[in-house]
């Protein structure tokens, strides 16, 4: 499915956090989610190769969004799920030369506003994969929050597998067939997958460490430990392996 990526000759990547439990004592880590104390880490993930291009370990209470804005890669590409978008974060892309493709919300007040600069016309191959609209905006700002100054382009998605929910996203990318929007957002379950291994096959799914040099250490043992034993065993380790390890 992302053979049409590969002429694009840029890095993709999928930036995300995800949510690990972590004893009290972690003072820098407590956050809570519902009933349970834990800590963030934020990766960026390459989506051809799954290999974790950055880890970030958030002061407390830094969003997502101010990481992600600290930590652009030059000349990638890089793909964001909703909860991302910031003016600030938008505007952090251009120096670097990088860009995105950032789901946003469904019209409504949570939405940023946006401004039609111009409608363009669907390809057929645009229509095949789901897309229903495609133009080029302006976001709009406040009297206390100024819009980056630029042009982006929203596209509208209907998912094949949920209608009911279309997919709204907003990019840098101007002339790009918008089925290749499409599908470099798919490309950002890549990371969900990369969480679900690293919690469930290398049981990197809670901290042991009081120190952000020894949570480094602990995700890297993991990461290396159960890559060796895939390389030796040539197949998905066992839960025997894991609790010898």
């Amino acid at each position: 499915a992302a053979e049409p990526l590969i002429s694009l000759h840029r890095q993709i990547l999928a930036v995300d956090g995800t949510f690990l439990k972590a004893a009290a004592a972690v003072v820098w880590a407590i956050r809570r989610r519902g009933s349970k104390t834990g800590a963030r880490l934020d990766f960026h993930v390459d989506v051809e190769t799954w290999l974790p291009e950055l880890l970030v370990i958030p002061e407390n209470g830094e969003g997502e969004a101010k990481t992600a804005q600290e930590t652009i890669t030059s000349g990638a590409i890089h793909v964001y799920d909703r909860g991302l978008f910031s003016f600030e974060l938008i505007a952090a892309h251009a120096p670097k030369s990088a860009d995105f493709v950032m789901r946003i919300r469904e019209p409504g007040p949570r939405c940023p506003k946006l401004e039609t600069v111009e409608t363009r016309e669907l390809t057929q191959d645009a229509r095949g994969a789901g897309v229903t609209s495609d133009r080029l905006v302006r976001l709009v700002g406040s009297d206390h929050c100024k819009p980056p100054n630029r042009i982006l382009r929203e596209v509208v998605v209907i998912p094949t597998d949920e209608p009911q929910n279309p997919v709204y996203l907003l990019t840098t990318l101007l002339d790009l067939n918008a089925a290749i929007i499409g599908l470099l957002y798919r490309n950002r379950w890549q990371i969900e997958l990369f969480f679900r291994w690293m919690k469930s096959y290398a049981r990197f799914d809670h901290l042991i460490s009081h120190t952000r040099e020894g949570v480094l250490l602990h995700f890297y043992v993991a990461v290396i430990g159960v890559s060796l034993m895939y390389l030796h065993m040539a197949h998905r380790p066992s839960k025997y392996l894991f609790i010898m390890m």
